[in-house]
């Protein structure tokens, strides 16, 4: 009897603590292990991912590092905007999450599902300066 209540603390205590995470820490938790990134830039004319040349692949450590710092706690309206692009991460050759964005000053988010739920967060500025980045490298 006292293990199974020592046992039922326990998973109450667990449980009580893995749900304090913020979406960040949850997030950060998530894509701890990616081993590389994909970034696909939709065509503005027809929302859709285009020519290989809109896709980038980041297979660098320090440069996934990076990416992991892509939103703030800030939560914004899921825009009508549509998105700017998709970003995927992969561990293992597994998709870990994918999330879709939007560059726009007026509709800077970014949209992911963590743990069921889904959520639109305002992109950080290095996040936007990281995307923008790659969006600019494209030959229009």
């Amino acid at each position: 009897m006292k293990h199974s209540i020592s046992i039922l603390l326990a998973i109450c205590f667990v449980i009580l603590f893995s749900c304090a995470d913020t979406e960040i820490e949850i997030f950060q938790k998530e894509v701890k292990d990616a081993d590389k990134i994909k970034i696909y830039f939709y065509d503005s004319t027809t929302g859709k991912i285009g020519s290989p040349d809109r896709i980038f692949t980041i297979e660098n450590k320090e440069e996934i590092e990076k990416y992991k710092d892509l939103f703030t706690d800030e939560e914004v309206p899921q825009n009508k905007c549509g998105y700017t692009g998709l970003l995927e991460f992969f561990s293992k050759g597994k998709t870990i999450i994918s999330t879709e964005f939007n560059l726009n000053p007026e509709c800077r988010h970014i949209v992911l599902t963590l743990r069921g739920r889904a959520f639109s967060k305002k992109l950080s500025n290095e996040g936007l300066n990281l995307l923008k980045i790659k969006f600019n490298s494209i030959k229009q």
